[in-house]
């Protein structure tokens, strides 16, 4: 490895107002490895950039997090390298064709910086804090830059905080969680992998997906789309109720009662935890919306299919999910929601020019747009189960006690209503996690913070609801035909 030290200076003034006497460094890092070329865009990067267009931005997802004493920028700077030198995605930047549309270019070598902050008098898990805003905030240069942005923090010349920041269009949670295995299983004296890389990677995805086989499976996952959106109701979130531009706002509630809850529900009646996570979102929004005929589009991670496992990469797209959660038991709807998701899953992996064609076509066959722009995301790691006794009773209602609203730094996704589900994060990454987020973001025209809330809480609500009393009405009564 080569590290040459290529600039000192200090950190733009307004962004670390409050935390004077920091100062920054960058370190050029080159790294090489196997595979390169040019590529169409998967198909969930093709979807995801026509997202970007629509926001008029470019997704990201990271955080900071504390590194124990005794951590080195040398360490860092060597995981950033052995990062890019193993996989295509974080080595992939974007070329654009005369119409403007992008291709994926991965090198097969290249240089990137590590950000270095001695923090001096300053606060240094403050400092990892502004970076992380300030790389959400700052746009990614898609042609020069590479879709990574790291930096630690130091105190007199030891790191105490690092500070990671993707761009979403080269890998989703699912790739996050697949690199950090490989880091992982690095062997801890030479620092090499622990075998050749198998999962696909994103030139040969692409290459895969233009096959008559992928696209046969694209078709019927438009027939799926196309049945969909000719039953559901098109305005599900109803209309604005005011004027104006869009505007997305976030909030972030932690639920330890909801983990314990969703732990309990999946140990008694038999049920993966994403469909009852499912449920529980879909009775709290009906308990909200005050009908039960729920849908929303659901993020779904093909890593379920051969191959794509491991794959440092994005994976990622959107199905339509149904649930009918009126004048059922709780534990109706969780079984539901599971044979629901089947069908979800099943057709979440496709082209999307189809899908956009299949809803221009609905729509004027319709004649009404349909709001597409309710999202489910489950971001979470499933686990094997960890042995314990669920909950009982007393520990769910004293578990409900527990329960923050926490800052939320990142970019909110552009939809009316999204809601993620994540593993809290936990300070030692071996420990299980010990409550569930809710990341929701939202559009101001259409729900006061304070139905926000409601959501977020209801969920929770629900969780311990179906755990305790999951022969339990739902409380939404059945539509009345007109």
């Amino acid at each position: 490895m080569i590290i040459v030290c290529i600039g000192r200076d200090r950190m733009d003034e307004q962004a670390m107002a409050g935390l004077s006497g920091a100062t920054v460094r960058s370190i050029a890092i080159r790294f090489a490895g196997e595979g390169s070329g040019e590529a169409p865009l998967t198909w969930s990067q093709a979807d995801h950039w026509r997202a970007n267009l629509a926001a008029g931005r470019a997704a990201t997802f990271g955080g900071n997090f504390a590194w124990p004493a005794g951590t080195t920028v040398e360490f860092m700077a060597e995981t950033l390298r052995f990062m890019l030198s193993r996989h295509q995605a974080l080595r992939t930047r974007l070329r654009f064709d005369a119409d403007g549309w992008p291709y994926q270019c991965c090198a097969s070598e290249g240089e990137i910086q590590l950000q270095v902050v001695e923090a001096g008098t300053a606060d240094p898990a403050a400092l990892a804090q502004e970076l992380e805003r300030q790389f959400h905030w700052q746009d990614f240069d898609f042609e020069n830059e590479w879709p990574i942005r790291m930096a630690v923090v130091t105190v007199r010349g030891e790191v105490t905080h690092q500070v990671v920041v993707y761009l979403h269009l080269a890998l989703d949670g699912g790739g996050t969680d697949a690199l950090l295995a490989d880091l992982a299983a690095r062997d801890p004296v030479t620092g090499e992998p622990a075998g050749p890389i198998t999962a696909i990677q994103p030139l040969e995805l692409a290459r895969r997906q233009a096959e008559p086989a992928a696209q046969r499976q694209s078709l019927a996952a438009m027939r799926h789309l196309e049945r969909v959106l000719r039953s559901v109701e098109p305005k599900l979130l109803g209309e604005p109720r005011w004027d104006g531009p869009p505007s997305y706002r976030p909030i972030r509630y932690r639920t330890p009662a909801t983990l314990l809850a969703v732990k309990r529900i999946v140990a008694e009646q038999g049920v993966p935890a994403s469909s009852v996570l499912a449920a529980l979102y879909a009775v709290a929004l009906g308990r909200l919306l005050g009908r039960g005929d729920i849908w929303t589009m659901m993020l779904v991670s093909n890593r379920f299919r051969p191959g794509l496992t491991g794959t440092v990469g994005l994976i990622v797209q959107s199905s339509p999910f149904q649930l009918d959660v009126a004048g059922v038991s709780l534990a109706t709807a969780v079984a539901r929601a599971r044979a629901s998701m089947l069908h979800t899953y099943k057709n979440a992996y496709y082209d999307g020019r189809h899908r956009d064609e299949v809803l221009d076509r609905v729509q004027r066959e319709r004649g009404v747009l349909i709001d597409t722009s309710c999202y489910f995301n489950d971001r979470r790691v499933e686990r094997p189960p960890d042995g314990l006794p669920p909950a009982d009773d007393d520990r769910l209602r004293a578990a409900l006690a527990e329960s923050a609203w926490v800052p939320e730094p990142g970019r909110p996704p552009r939809n009316v209503l999204q809601v993620n589900v994540l593993d809290a994060p936990v300070v030692d990454p071996a420990d299980p996690p010990g409550a569930i987020d809710l990341h929701i973001t939202w559009d101001p025209r259409y729900f006061e913070l304070t139905e926000i809330q409601r959501l977020a809480t209801g969920i929770e609500s629900v969780a311990v609801e179906t755990a305790i009393s999951p022969d339990a009405p739902t409380g939404i009564p059945p539509r009345t035909s007109e």
